[in-house]
């Protein structure tokens, strides 16, 4: 949510059919563009279980047990809910308020990370890096005991947000952004490593320009394209999507203009839908929440789609992009009103490009000059 918005306090309606068709409406005429009616897709499952303590940004990951666990991070209760990704039940919380080892201060972004096999060990081990607002730091966590793994970033980081893993021959890099550090120091990269039960990290550069559209003046939700070596940054001042180069160069993209009324929140890139993958970007709206789905290559808009059951104020989603459980063609997990987590088949999603066939909304890829 956007932290200089002033917004009023949310009220939430009736998801009727004929809000969803007053909402469409406004959608097809703003900004003089035809923007394609969102479709409705059917839940899987909302969570249970746990208190509501402001939810904001969730992370998946695989288990060596073969289970998948869903993290979400809880502002207010500064702690971390836990559960089972294929129902949604809770599982537990860790964490508790503070600035210690294992303490948390208001978490916002979550990133699950994926580690080699150590030595003499058979399998893979994931952590979650949970990135403090107000602890102004990253602190990592084993997804399968919850222990604490270390922190860093306490001596650069402002206000960070979100975050972003990608993996390649140079090792691991996280890229955090700061919605208070300045225009061209917006988005950290640090590489990190595990050494034994520790995560620990080295700071690389920091990302940002000072001037002109590829400016970034509120980040929070950010992506990796590795397969095109870019960064969707989402800019919630400007209500659109920067692309710059993972070496921290604008590359004279911008995606999403006049499309969102409220913020452009959890951002993802999916692999498995489309021919060559698709882009999924969050309309987080009061009342409503509509994904909105990009070609990955060049932006075009190809459709957009929401919830049959009510959805609205969506801040963080998640993909697991594989088949598990109830879930045919992999899973999309978001969060609803700050409060619960709704999930949705992937599989319907690529039943929606099907049926769109790659049409494109026009003018909704801008390219600076």
């Amino acid at each position: 949510m956007n932290p200089r918005s002033g917004k009023s306090a949310k009220v939430l309606v009736g998801f009727s059919v004929v809000a969803l068709a007053a909402v469409a409406a406004a959608l097809s005429l703003r900004s003089g563009r035809t923007i394609p009616t969102p479709e409705r897709i059917p839940r899987i499952w909302a969570s249970t279980g746990a208190a509501i303590a402001e939810t904001d940004s969730l992370a998946v990951c695989g288990m060596p047990d073969g289970s998948v666990r869903l993290f979400a991070t809880c502002k207010k209760g500064h702690r971390i809910d836990v559960f089972d990704a294929a129902t949604g039940k809770f599982l537990k919380s860790f964490g508790t308020p503070g600035s210690g080892p294992g303490r948390l201060n208001r978490p916002n972004g979550i990133v699950a990370v994926r580690f080699p096999p150590a030595p003499n060990a058979q399998a893979a081990r994931h952590a979650v890096m949970v990135i403090e607002r107000d602890g102004a730091r990253v602190q990592a966590f084993w997804a399968d005991t919850f222990a604490p793994a270390g922190s860093f970033g306490s001596d650069l980081l402002v206000r960070p947000y979100g975050g972003a893993v990608h993996y390649g021959p140079e090792g691991i890099t996280l890229y955090v952004t700061d919605a208070k550090a300045p225009n061209d120091e917006c988005v950290l990269e640090y590489r990190i490593d595990r050494n034994g039960e520790q995560v620990t990290a080295r700071f690389v550069r920091r990302i940002g320009d000072s001037g002109g559209d590829g400016v970034v003046e509120l980040p929070e939700s950010i992506a990796v394209d590795a397969k095109l070596d870019r960064l969707l940054i989402c800019d919630e001042e400007n209500n659109d999507v920067k692309v710059y180069t993972r070496a921290g160069q604008f590359n004279g993209t911008v995606f999403a203009v006049g499309l969102i009324d409220g913020d452009p929140e959890g951002i993802e890139i999916v692999e498995g839908l489309g021919r060559e993958g698709v882009v999924i970007l969050t309309g987080q709206e009061d009342e409503i929440t509509n994904w909105f789905v990009f070609d990955r290559r060049d932006y075009a808009l190809l459709g957009a789609f929401t919830g049959r059951d009510k959805i609205a104020n969506t801040d963080g989603i998640c993909v697991h992009p594989a088949p598990f459980g109830p879930f045919t063609g992999g899973a999309l997990f978001a969060v609803n009103d700050d409060a619960d987590i709704h999930a949705f088949d992937l599989a319907d999603i690529q039943r929606l490009l099907t049926r769109w066939k790659g049409a494109a909304g026009a003018g909704t890829t801008q390219r600076a000059d």
